[in-house]
């Protein structure tokens, strides 16, 4: 155990944990061994340090971090020198990118506009899933974050906006027949 603010903590397919907020830091760690039942054990003192310089959640949302391939992360939180509205993305554990996300969360979701344009985040909340590859792409490991009012937006690891998924609800057509 440890004295600490711990931020989100997101279980990889590997068995790994990362934590969004540790010390200022998001922070990978990996099993080193299993108990005699098969549960993972942990040392704090063998963490990989993901990203430098975390901030906190400026709202409800966010506070969570993917390890990805090639030494790559994304941070659902603003990385120093980054805006802190931002979600992040870091190499090796140095911040590299940032792209905003100015109502970050499902309270501030609420309170957000319609988008007025393509790529603008409103109300992202978590994130789907880890690292995909897209099979005879080129475009590299993508991620998804969710978003409070029906979408789905995908990034590259280096913080390329790929394409949001869905429509923000309002905006959307009703399908015939479904509630109001």
């Amino acid at each position: 155990f440890q004295d600490s603010v711990i931020g989100g903590v997101t279980v990889m397919p590997d068995r790994s944990l990362c934590a969004a907020r540790l010390g200022g830091k998001a922070m990978r760690f990996v099993p080193t061994g299993f108990s005699p039942g098969g549960a993972p054990l942990y040392h704090l003192s063998s963490g990989q340090t993901l990203a430098e310089g975390v901030q906190p959640p400026a709202s409800s949302g966010g506070d969570q971090v993917l390890a990805g391939p090639e030494g790559w992360s994304a941070v659902t939180l603003g990385l120093a020198p980054f805006a802190q509205h931002s979600l992040s993305g870091a190499r090796n554990g140095q911040p590299m990118w940032s792209y905003p996300s100015v109502w970050p969360g499902l309270h501030a979701g609420h309170e957000a506009p319609a988008p007025d344009r393509p790529g603008q985040l409103i109300g992202t909340t978590r994130l789907l899933g880890g690292f995909v590859t897209p099979r005879d792409s080129d475009a590299g490991p993508l991620w998804a974050v969710n978003a409070n009012m029906g979408t789905i937006h995908l990034f590259t690891a280096d913080g390329l906006y790929v394409a949001t998924v869905f429509e923000d609800k309002r905006l959307g057509k009703l399908l015939e027949g479904a509630p109001a």
